[in-house]
């Protein structure tokens, strides 16, 4: 009986012994929201410090910024309407996300700088 026990004691940490190990896990990013003209969206804790770049569609670098929080805000309602890229780097990982602004800003007749918001909660 003693043998019989044994050999099943053996048989399975032979199996967790050689089963595949998970692969190690990438980093996620969590779209919140995209409407109208902000884009909003939550990383993990192995994307703080990475860079933020948003792009409109000729390729102009908007805003350049470190994620320095696990939230983050991108407000585009300042900006003319057009299409464009936001891109999250850290070391090998790259994602790129893409927001088409439809319209420009309504009921404002003045002058307005036009500038990209980013809040990080």
């Amino acid at each position: 009986m003693k043998k019989i026990t044994l050999l099943t004691y053996m048989l399975i940490l032979s199996t967790f012994a050689f089963a595949e190990k998970p692969a190690s896990k990438a980093p996620q990013i969590h779209i919140l929201a995209d409407k109208m003209s902000v884009f909003y969206f939550r990383v993990d804790k192995a994307l703080l410090g990475a860079v933020l770049e948003v792009t409109d569609s000729n390729g102009t670098v908007l805003i350049s910024q470190t994620i320095t929080n696990r939230k983050v805000l991108v407000d585009f309602f300042y900006e003319s309407a057009g299409n464009y890229t936001i891109k999250i780097t850290k070391d090998d990982f790259q994602k790129e996300f893409s927001l088409a602004k439809k319209e420009g800003l309504p009921f404002i007749q003045t002058e307005v700088k036009e500038e990209i918001l980013v809040v990080q909660q």
